[in-house]
């Protein structure tokens, strides 16, 4: 296996790359890894490297210059020996290619060294037939994707948060593996697995899988690896195996083996040393592999464990972390172990006689490693387990953000970089994990990013950590933007494109807005998908996107809350276009998108009322106009939103399968799902919060206060009672409302300002719905038939909580004064009336 050339896997596109090594050659992989992925579109590649060597290597002259952080994610893993699998995972959409060897991300192991491993790959499946031919390669390729993830399951091997995202995202883009059903891949002629210890030992999955193949009696067990255990480590090594005969491989110049105590320890079991001699002199080797020899066949076990307990038969819980293959060939196969494991021309060796006397072979004593176990923290000490900082904001400031663990209490934090750097922050805290925030300047941040950081607490100092800097500009956002269909961070982006406009913030929205369009596009277009695909682009993916494009043509801002506006209205709509039967995520999918259209109007007002839109940027009047025609869709799309949901509810309630499927994981009735208190909150309670602040604004949004009344009133009628009820549920609507107008002030307002909201609008829309059943109680009832649980004194309370609104009514343009001291003065004295009972 050339190695260099695995780097390239089969010229597909990569969008992650994951890659594991022991020891790292900054140089080596900025020279000749990363350039190879680089050509397949991977601008962003994750190493993870041994925790002990990362502090130990992080502030020498090669490791400091290195561009950690911004060509490639460097994360020590803190496992309880030393971290030591060798093990690549390319992944895209359509492909995937993987690698396990005994080869670490060096240039002596990669160049120089003999070295043993596989590598495969495929693309995305798209027929049964291709399918049924993937074999091995499937089984390994998921196996290794399920390896990293398992891997974030022990919360303190992996801690940065940029490595658990990017481990998490390349399961994501590899979901598609579990789309192939394993029934239709051919297992008939599987000969190779993947093998870690994260559970079980190595050595225990080893000798599982030959009893599975056959009788578990072993006549040889052949041994090679750099570095074997003591005499007492074999033994027990040559116990759990029970092979009729043990040979030992040694190479002098690659292999430590404590040879004086050998004969002695293991005198009850037959045993050889025997030379490995290989046919290429001018390479070392560094290969490991144990092959069992029985009547069954051949079983070979390749990758990165050495000979030793910490590597084959301790799991990583109480070891080293490893991993390599399992490679079976049974008597009966066509191809043998040597063409399917040893096949390379690169590593051609041959074996001696028993050696007489094994100590005139001059082994090392030592692993040419310089073999080191981990450094654990000392209980009670302090640790260090993530240090990034932001993107700098409008002024130039930036947030170093540490996160650290075993603070137990009120702590004063020494922060402290290899160049001298130091500032001190008193922190409060009662978790065991914190993240502690500290203020840059632009010459601070200047001076800390990328610098060795570690904190001082109560005396104990923590390991150190790289400070790496956010990649791009509100990639955060972007990314939660763009895997939640724009309902989570969308306005959070917003909020800084219309306070402080700087092209990246506009950049950065008006892409994934643009991405969002055009998911949402393909999703409802029966015809093919356009395709996008490039000539450097063999398989037709397309590279995510660079967020950072500095020659776009950036749309003016007011229209770009158009844009976004009218996506969230149209995709609310969507959600609830049902050809068959609703799926649970389809009231979910228009509560989210239909929240945020109303909440990206109310931030607009908000920031106009601060004070905080940037009116050299934005021209306000457009702003609020296209805010006024989108509600003005809204209004009109209504009536349709209103059957759609109603017939969800009666498909619930009418057929089993579909209630079951929506709400059978929980156990109250139907008519309690609190999925109709957000309903009422979109449908009422949002646009009552907006009329608020138009009427404090010299802006307006609604083309006819009335007509929002009137419209109001007619879902209010036609809208089903699960839905009505919640307007009629006295204290629990007032809970509700104060609850949704607190948080509210506490999002829109800021540090130095905060957002006073009275709740009057909300108030005056719901008298007018009041005022209107007892002008047509008929027509009104029919459709807002009180909850079951609904008593008399609930309506008093409504009704004393709306008739405070009394003068809104005017003011609020709802309806002339004439019509409220005339035409309704019965309607006004029966709810004053009611109020007081």
């Amino acid at each position: 296996m050339n190695l260099l050339d695995v780097l390239d896997g089969r010229g597909w596109s990569i969008q992650q790359a994951i890659q594991t090594t022991y020891p790292f050659d900054p140089q080596f992989y900025s020279s000749y890894v990363r350039p190879r992925l680089q050509r397949r579109n991977c601008e962003l590649p994750l190493v993870l490297v041994d925790g002990n060597r990362y502090d130990q290597e992080i502030t020498s002259a090669d490791w400091r210059e290195a561009p950690i952080g911004t060509d490639y994610l460097l994360e020590p893993v803190q496992s309880s020996g030393v971290f030591h699998p060798k093990v690549n995972l390319f992944a895209s959409e359509r492909s995937v290619f993987y690698s396990v060897s005994s080869a670490n991300l060096t240039l002596e192991e990669y160049c120089k060294a003999a070295q043993i491993g596989f590598a495969d790959g495929f693309q995305k499946p798209t027929s049964e037939e291709e399918t049924a031919q993937l074999g091995d390669s499937y089984f390994v390729a998921k196996s290794i994707r399920d390896f990293y993830t398992e891997l974030l399951e022990y919360e303190d091997f992996i801690t940065g948060q940029d490595a658990r995202t990017y481990i998490t995202e390349t399961a994501e883009t590899l979901a598609w593996l579990d789309d192939i059903e394993e029934s239709a891949v051919d297992e008939a002629n599987r000969k190779t697995w993947f093998v870690s210890n994260l559970d079980d030992p190595i050595v225990t999955k080893l000798l599982n899988r030959v009893t599975e193949h056959g009788a578990r009696e072993i006549d040889r067990a052949r041994l090679y690896a750099p570095y074997f255990g003591s005499p007492t480590v074999l033994r027990d090594l040559a116990e759990r195996l029970d092979a009729g005969h043990l040979e030992l491989l040694v190479e002098p110049e690659s292999t430590a083996l404590a040879v004086d105590e050998l004969a002695e320890t293991l005198s009850p079991f037959e045993y050889s040393v025997r030379r490995l001699q290989t046919d290429r002199t001018t390479r070392w080797v560094h290969a490991k592999f144990m092959v069992l020899d029985g009547e069954w066949g051949q079983a070979c076990l390749y990758g990165s464990p050495n000979m030793t307990s910490t590597a084959l038969t301790a799991s990583a819980s109480h070891g080293n972390v490893e991993a390599g293959l399992v490679t079976i060939a049974q008597e009966t196969d066509d191809e043998t172990l040597e063409k399917s494991v040893f096949d390379s021309s690169a590593f051609q060796f041959t074996v001696s006689d028993p050696v007489a006397n094994p100590a005139e072979l001059d082994l090392r004593s030592a692993s040419y490693e310089d073999w080191e176990t981990g450094t654990p923290v000392e209980e009670g000490g302090v640790r260090l387990e993530d240090a990034r900082v932001t993107q700098p904001g409008s002024e130039g400031k930036s947030e170093l953000i540490l996160t650290v663990a075993e603070l137990s209490n009120d702590e004063e934090i020494k922060v402290h970089t290899d160049t001298g750097a130091e500032k001190t922050v008193g922190i409060s805290t009662d978790e065991s994990s914190q993240e502690v925030t500290l203020r840059l300047t632009a010459a601070e941040r200047e001076q800390w990013t990328g610098a060795v950081v570690t904190v001082t607490v109560a005396g104990a100092t923590s390991n150190p950590r790289r400070i790496v800097e956010e990649m791009q500009a509100y990639y955060r956002e972007y990314r939660e933007i763009t895997r939640s269909a724009g309902t989570q961070s969308s306005n959070t982006l917003l909020r800084e494109v219309l306070q402080n406009p700087d092209t990246a913030a506009v950049n950065v929205f008006d892409i994934a807005l643009s991405e969002l369009q055009k998911r949402a596009t393909q999703t409802s277009d029966d015809s093919p998908q356009t395709d996008t695909r490039s000539q450097n682009d063999p398989d037709g993916e397309r590279p995510p996107p660079k967020i950072t494009e500095g020659d776009r043509s950036l749309p003016s801002l007011h229209s770009l809350v158009e844009d976004h506006l009218s996506y969230h209205r149209e995709q609310a709509l969507a959600a609830l276009t049902i050809t068959d039967r609703p799926e649970p995520a389809t009231l979910d999918a228009f509560t989210d998108h239909a929240q945020t259209f109303w909440e990206t109007i109310e931030l607009c007002f908000a920031l106009d009322r601060l004070g905080h839109l940037d009116t050299d940027r934005i021209d306000t009047e457009d702003l609020f106009e296209a805010c006024e025609s989108e509600i003005n869709a809204w209004l009109t799309a209504l009536p349709q939103v209103v059957q759609q949901v109603n017939g969800i509810i009666d498909q619930a309630e009418q057929n089993p399968d579909v209630q079951e499927l929506l709400f059978g994981h929980r156990d109250q009735p139907i008519v309690n799902e609190p999925t109709w208190q957000s309903l009422c909150e979109i449908l009422f309670l949002h646009p009552g919060i907006v009329l608020e602040f138009e009427h404090h604004s010299d802006y307006t949004v609604f083309r006819s206060q009335n007509r929002l009344a009137s419209h109001l009133v007619s879902v209010f009628i036609d809208t089903h009672p699960y839905i009505g009820q919640h307007l009629m549920m006295g204290t629990p609507l007032i809970e509700q409302v104060n609850t949704l107008l607190s948080n509210l002030t506490v999002e829109l307002g800021d540090d130095d300002s905060e957002i006073e909201l009275s709740g009057r609008g909300i108030q005056a829309l719901l008298l007018y719905l009041l005022i209107q059943r007892f002008a047509n109680q008929d027509a009104f009832f029919n459709g807002a038939t009180p909850h079951p649980d609904t008593s008399q004194e609930d309506i008093s309370t409504v009704a004393g909580y709306v008739i405070q609104a009394e003068d809104a009514l005017v003011t609020y343009d709802l309806m002339s004064s004439l019509m409220l001291t005339v035409t309704i003065k019965k309607e006004l004295d029966d709810i004053k009336s009611l109020a007081t009972q």
